[in-house]
């Protein structure tokens, strides 16, 4: 952060899940050829163990082609208690990420899934510290002190939500035919994005063949009654008849 200024470091955050509520939450780093030329191990001198043992697979740095590098974390979850889990990994309390959640819900036939929390970067460059580092430079005045000129100058988040189904509401961009909600919050002091987004899946064919199995039953029901009905008819007319034949003409 340090020799941020006129540099482009790029930050996206990617949440995806499935329809049986696994999935994965993947954050990707980009560092552009002017911040490394400033600095050349900004993403290969990051020491990952603690990030690996918490479960996290690393990929990279790798350079993109343009000068730049990528580096990519990523973390697996079976169900959305876990998702919530990974998540809370992502920022500290003063980061840039704050409250997120994951909600999911299944019934027959109908998936429903939400994504929320806010970003904002009210913190400054205190914000990308924790406790240890901040009293391992001498305070958060001594941090402040340390970089020049506003960190989201030089920082671009992205969040994207890739849930089941598709958006039917949000407060970001939808993308992907509905399957995606993008949000790229404005970082400067003072700035607040609300991240929310609530996705719906149908299983047309599920509901499809209930319904069809409903009317099935009915139809049965009707056709067990119109049987009922034909044979008491067809009993009736047998006891007239015999009753018929058994009288005898007086003579």
């Amino acid at each position: 952060m340090v020799v941020l200024a006129g540099c482009k470091l790029e930050v996206t955050t990617d949440v995806t899940m499935a329809a049986d509520g696994t999935g994965a939450v993947t954050v990707t780093a980009l560092a552009d050829g002017e911040l490394l030329a400033k600095a050349p191990g900004a993403l290969t001198d990051l020491r990952l163990d603690d990030v690996r043992t918490a479960g996290w697979t690393v990929e990279g740095p790798t350079t993109d082609g343009l000068g730049g590098q990528r580096l990519t974390l990523r973390k697996p979850f079976a169900d959305v208690a876990q998702a919530n889990q990974v998540l809370a990994e992502l920022s500290g309390p003063h980061g840039p990420l704050r409250q997120l959640q994951l909600t999911y819900a299944r019934t027959f036939g109908q998936t429903r899934t939400s994504f929320a929390g806010n970003a904002a970067l009210d913190g400054g460059i205190g914000a990308f510290g924790d406790d240890a580092l901040v009293g391992a430079l001498g305070g958060q005045a001594a941090l402040a002190n340390r970089v020049t000129g506003d960190p989201a100058d030089g920082f671009v988040l992205t969040i994207t939500a890739n849930l089941p189904g598709r958006a039917v509401s949000n407060t970001g961009s939808g993308s992907n035919g509905g399957h995606t909600v993008t949000w790229i919050p404005d970082l400067h002091a003072g700035a607040a994005t609300d991240l929310k987004a609530s996705f719906s899946l149908s299983d047309d064919a599920a509901i499809t063949a209930r319904n069809t199995s409903r009317i099935a039953r009915v139809m049965a029901v009707v056709w067990a009654l119109a049987a009922i009905v034909a044979l008491g008819g067809l009993v009736a007319m047998f006891s007239t008849r015999g009753r018929r034949r058994r009288r005898r003409p007086v003579r």
